[in-house]
Order: C-alpha cells, then sequence, then structure tokens
C-alpha cells in the first residue's frame, strides 16, 4: 500500500524499526554526509551543513529526511533527532548492571570513572524533538 502522507511519528517507527533490525547499517547510513552545491545548501527546510570552516557543504539522510517536515522558526531546527550512547573513550564501563547505558549523561559529561570527556557512542534510535 502506497501512503499520500506520513506524520512525523509514522517516519520515526519506521527508522526505529529498521535501527531494530539493524543498527550498524542505520549508524552507517545516518553518518554519511555528502557534498552538495549551494543551492541545495539554501534549501528551505533541508538541513544542509558547513563542514570544516572551509565552505564545503555536505547533507546526510536525516537532513533529507527533516527536509519533509519542515524547520522551526526559532532556531531552523528539524523534527527528527538522531538519538546515540555516550561512550568513555578509554573503554571504561558506561552501563549499570541492568545494562542500561546513558543514564542521564550527555556528551562532554565525564566519565564517572576516569574522568575521561564522553563521546559519541551508538545509535540507539530517533525522537520527534519538535
Amino acid at each position: 500500500m502506497i501512503k499520500e502522507a506520513v506524520t512525523i511519528e509514522e517516519a520515526i517507527e519506521v527508522l526505529n524499526e529498521a535501527v531494530a533490525l539493524d543498527a550498524g547499517a542505520m549508524q552507517a547510513l545516518i553518518a554519511a554526509r555528502v557534498e552538495c552545491n549551494r543551492e541545495l545548501g539554501d534549501h528551505e527546510t533541508i538541513q544542509v551543513g558547513n563542514y570544516h570552516k572551509t565552505g564545503v557543504l555536505k547533507v546526510g539522510l536525516l537532513g533529507i529526511l527533516n527536509g519533509f517536515f519542515g524547520v522551526d522558526d526559532r532556531d531552523l531546527s528539524g523534527a527528527i533527532a538522531a538519538i546515540y550512547n555516550v561512550d568513555c573513550p578509554r573503554g571504561c564501563k558506561m552501563g549499570d548492571e541492568s545494562g542500561e547505558v546513558n543514564l542521564g549523561r550527555q556528551l562532554g559529561d565525564l566519565c564517572p570513572e576516569c574522568e575521561a570527556p564522553l563521546i559519541l557512542g551508538n545509535l540507539i534510535g530517533f525522537k520527534k524533538i519538535r
């Protein structure tokens, strides 16, 4: 069945199903960026990044997906965010006994064991942010 319209929630549901089926493939796909021209960079809703302060514009799948749903007028953010674990760069265990990983920690917080700044870990899903 072809859908004529899709809600943000439905898109997120499909993205999360894909993560559950193959998190590694989805992480690689969401992390991929390709160079694009200024015309795409100037699109009203597609999110394009300016990388390395060189003026090189790059776009990824999440920027395109967010383009379907528009941007918030206040900060130009999209509707869908990728959610990642945070990890210790020195390999300290970040979970508790139950295997729960984030425990409220955020990128840049310090590892409770070795005090190294936490880094981006694995893609764990997607959520609606507006």
